[in-house]
Formats: structure tokens, C-alpha cells, sequence
């Protein structure tokens, strides 16, 4: 994301296997995506893939937080009904 967004790097990674890497200058990045356009598409489905997960996730813990929020204001009485 950082070479995108032209920001430090904000996350790291630990491989439990062998790896193989190489480091990408930004005008490297551009050129590569400007040559191999299916290289660009796979990378914008990838970025999509983890965004609409990450959104998956933040819908669930703010419906996870309003459920806490809501059960810890109503009365005991309430809250044991069902039980």
C-alpha cells in the first residue's frame, strides 16, 4: 500500500517458508503495472478482496459493540427474561 499511497510502510511480514522478494522503487511499480496490465488487474482484486473484508469486519465488531452497548444499559430484569 505504501508504494501507492507514496506513505512509510506501515506493516510488516514473517514467512514460514522459503521466500522469494524483490524491492520495487515507485517508478519500478508504475512501469510494471503500465506494461502487464494483468498484473494491475490482479492486484486491484486483491486490494478490492481485503478491502470488502475489512469492511466485513468493521460492520461486525460495531454490531458486536452495539449489542454490549445495548444489553449493558437495559435493567437486569430485561436481560434475564429469556434465560
Amino acid at each position: 500500500m505504501s508504494i501507492i499511497e507514496r506513505r512509510p510502510p506501515n506493516a510488516s511480514a514473517c514467512a514460514n517458508g522459503a521466500v522469494s522478494a524483490e524491492r520495487l522503487e515507485r517508478w519500478e511499480f508504475v512501469q510494471l503495472i503500465s506494461e502487464q496490465p494483468t498484473a494491475a488487474h490482479r492486484l486491484i482484486e486483491r486490494l478490492s478482496e481485503r478491502l470488502r473484508l475489512a469492511n466485513e469486519r468493521v460492520v461486525r465488531l460495531t454490531a458486536a459493540e452495539a449489542d454490549e452497548r445495548r444489553s449493558a444499559s437495559e435493567p437486569a430484569s430485561n436481560r434475564n427474561e429469556y434465560l
